[in-house]
Formats: C-alpha cells, sequence, structure tokens
C-alpha cells in the first residue's frame, strides 16, 4: 500500500511540473472543483470514522485512542514502578546500616556493661577491705586450719591453778 501511495505521489509530482498542469491550476473552475474534493474526501473520512467510533462502541471494543492511552499509562505506571523501587532500594540500604550501627552499639553497651560490672565490683572490695581497716583488720579472715586428725594427747590430773583477778576489756578491743 505504501509503495502504491508513494508512485501516485510521484505521479502527481511529475504532472504539476507540467506547463498544462499550471495553465489548469490557474483555471478557477478547476480549483474549487479541487477543493471541493478535498473538502468532500475530509467529510466522508469523518463520517466514516464517526461510524466506526459507533461500531466499536456498540461491540464494546478497544479504540486505537483507548489503547494508545493505556498504553500511555502503562508506560507511565512502570516508571513509578521503577522509581519506586529505586526508593526502596536506597531505604534498604539505610535500613542495613542502621542495623549494622545498633549491632555495634550494642556491642559497645556491652562492653561498657561489663567494664561497670568489673569496677562495682572493685570498688566493693576496696570499700570492704577499707572497713576491714577501719576495725583493725587488714585484710579479711582467713578460714581457720582443718584440726589435725591425731588424738589429742591425756591430760594428768593436777590441781587447777586459783582464779586470777579479772580485768575489764575496754570495748574498742572487745571485738
Amino acid at each position: 500500500m505504501t509503495q502504491l501511495k508513494d508512485a501516485v505521489f510521484q505521479g502527481v509530482g511529475k504532472l504539476m511540473q507540467s506547463d498544462q498542469a499550471m495553465k489548469l491550476l490557474q483555471n478557477e473552475a478547476v480549483m474549487k472543483a479541487i477543493t471541493k474534493a478535498f473538502t468532500v474526501s475530509t467529510e466522508a473520512r469523518t463520517m466514516v470514522d464517526q461510524q466506526v467510533a459507533g461500531m466499536v462502541k456498540s461491540l464494546k471494543l478497544v479504540t486505537r485512542d483507548e489503547l494508545k492511552a493505556l498504553r500511555r499509562n502503562v508506560e507511565r505506571l512502570e516508571r513509578e514502578v521503577g522509581d519506586t523501587q529505586r526508593r526502596l532500594d536506597d531505604v534498604q540500604a539505610v535500613a542495613n546500616e542502621a542495623v549494622e550501627a545498633a549491632r555495634i552499639a550494642a556491642r559497645a553497651a556491652d562492653q561498657a556493661r561489663l567494664k561497670a560490672e568489673d569496677a562495682a565490683k572493685s570498688a566493693t572490695r576496696s570499700m570492704a577491705q577499707s572497713a576491714y581497716g577501719a576495725f583493725g583488720k587488714t585484710e579479711p579472715a582467713a578460714e581457720p586450719a582443718p584440726a589435725a586428725e591425731k588424738p589429742a594427747p591425756k591430760a594428768e590430773k593436777t590441781e587447777k591453778p586459783a582464779p586470777a583477778a579479772t580485768t575489764r576489756k575496754s570495748p574498742a578491743k572487745s571485738k
């Protein structure tokens, strides 16, 4: 069909260059006829388009214009989905960075907690030692040594010595 159109246009182009065509185009009646032909052609085309549109509508078919609009909507939605995917990727990257930062902060908090516990234990020990020192003891009392398993020697009967005079102890040494 395109070849036929091309051939017609080439033929018309050659015809328009001839002297006879130039004389015809200068005639007013010929020009009116050509204008009328184009007008009738345009009106006929419009009427055919309206008839086709009426048939398409009555048959509930999709028109070319509707398909073009649908194609534009699909392309717009594809662009929006692409943009949304890029934004989602950006948000995911930020979230991953935040998770990693939270892990690092949690590790640091655990280390700080352990150091604080160690410092508290050390301070408690130091306070305990200071308290023992205040009462005349420099170190906490050691466990008593276990008694030997030898039987105790038998004591000989002797006279009991006379009781010694009792003296009062001062309250500071009583503990």
